[in-house]
């Protein structure tokens, strides 16, 4: 079975889906994996990836049954904790980084806003000395993308 394929299994038994609705993460889903202990691992190994029943994972593991069932459901709430489960989501990885440029286009409108002033309060010789540094540097494209106007 497939990385895609496996993280989707799991996602789905984590958050109680019948089906993968398409907000996995596979990276996240992996991730959150190997942050559990080898033991729990082999066991979503057996039991989600290769598909074998609570009692062929028991005698991998070498294991009862029982013990199985209970790593196995240890193992999957793990990922239901709130930070666990935003590592799997599409969304609310997409939130996360729109959240982030939001809080960055407003710091540079701030800054923009806090040179202009600047700018503004400079005697007129500097402020076309500055003028003819900016279209010198962004002539040769140094501060192409920060053009005073």
């Amino acid at each position: 079975m497939k990385d895609n394929e496996y993280a989707s299994r799991l996602c789905c038994e984590v958050r109680n889906l019948a089906h993968d609705d398409g907000d996995v993460y596979v990276r996240g889903v992996l991730d959150v994996i190997s942050s559990l202990d080898e033991r729990e691992q082999l066991a979503l190994e057996c039991y989600y990836r290769s598909g074998n029943t609570f009692v062929g994972t028991a005698e991998i593991l070498g294991v009862s049954r029982a013990t199985v069932k209970s790593i196995i459901a240890k193992s999957i709430l793990e990922p239901r904790h709130e930070s666990k489960l935003r590592m799997i989501s599409v969304n609310a990885l997409l939130e996360n980084r729109n959240r982030k440029l939001l809080g960055a286009e407003k710091r540079i409108t701030e800054l923009k806003v806090n040179i202009r002033r600047l700018f503004m309060e400079l005697p007129k010789d500097s402020k076309v000395q500055l003028i003819n540094i900016a279209d010198c540097l962004t002539s040769i494209d140094l501060l192409g993308f920060c053009k005073i106007s």
